[in-house]
């Protein structure tokens, strides 16, 4: 083979990993939003469900161009954007062991990356307060709960570079405060919820299981509904409504009657 082939040769796998590459965050993207939609399904209105795809889009993608641009180095194997965003909560600090990997890939500089995250996180959920009209606390719950379905989304079957990504223990644990944050005004909401949950995650057989549990019973939830019931005056005003139940109607009553039941409580 002449040097000109070899060349040739390399340019055409180059061309193909450069493609591969390219398409990976569009289809990462359309499988997270799909999963979100889920659980969304029942709200309509395009500023909500912009403020869901920029949260999501954020950790896979601004989060990390950002980071780049005014940090520096992100640690790990190239392509490893979930030591960014995927360890932690939305509301809450970067943890010790995530810290300490950016700070070693980007010496004294952990002052700086904690004013980037701070900078960052207050711009995420100001855009769901401003989408939704929400108080900022529950602006920020929303934005959270967002937060953990992109996670749980991580660690689905099939996913193997789940290192840097919150067990499903611990994403529950967090939707659970953010759901009580979220409904404030009708806690048997998120007592409802959190049963479901936790009777998930000891369902499951293994962490890949526990997330699929995971996803699937919060799909299954009236989330929709529960939101609208609780903040759809607020909502309304930003141009949020819910899709018009029919033979649903009565699910939330359902839901609650099931997972607020004595057995199911703690």
């Amino acid at each position: 083979m002449t040097t000109l082939q070899n060349t040739a040769k390399l340019l055409a796998v180059l061309a193909l990993v450069l493609l591969i590459a390219s398409s990976a965050p569009a289809f990462s993207r359309a499988t997270h939003e799909w999963q979100m939609w889920e659980v969304f399904s029942e709200v309509e209105g395009q500023a909500f469900h912009d403020a869901v795809s920029e949260i999501s889009w954020a950790m896979d993608n601004t989060l990390l161009i950002g980071f780049k641009r005014e940090i520096g180095r992100v640690p790990g194997n190239l392509g490893d954007h979930r030591v960014i965003g995927h360890g932690w909560t939305l509301g809450g600090a970067i943890p010790r062991n995530v810290m300490d990997a950016l700070e070693q890939a980007n010496p004294g500089k952990e002052k700086e990356i904690r004013a980037w995250w701070s900078r960052e996180s207050r711009r995420l959920v100001d855009g769901m307060a401003q989408a939704t009209g929400l108080p900022k606390k529950q602006a920020q719950a929303l934005g959270g709960i967002v937060w953990c379905l992109h996670q749980i989304g991580d660690r689905m079957p099939g996913n193997t570079r789940v290192g840097w990504v919150l067990p499903p223990p611990e994403i529950e644990k967090n939707l659970e405060d953010d759901f009580t944050i979220l409904f404030r005004n009708h806690p048997e909401y998120a007592v409802a919820l959190g049963n479901a949950l936790r009777d998930a995650l000891k369902a499951g057989k293994d962490e890949f299981d526990q997330s699929a549990r995971l996803m699937e019973t919060l799909q299954a939830a009236p989330i929709s509904e529960m939101l609208m019931r609780c903040w759809g005056r607020t909502l309304s005003k930003q141009g949020i409504v819910l899709v018009p139940l029919t033979e649903e109607s009565e699910r939330l009553e359902t839901y609650l009657e099931l997972w607020n039941s004595p057995q199911n409580g703690d």
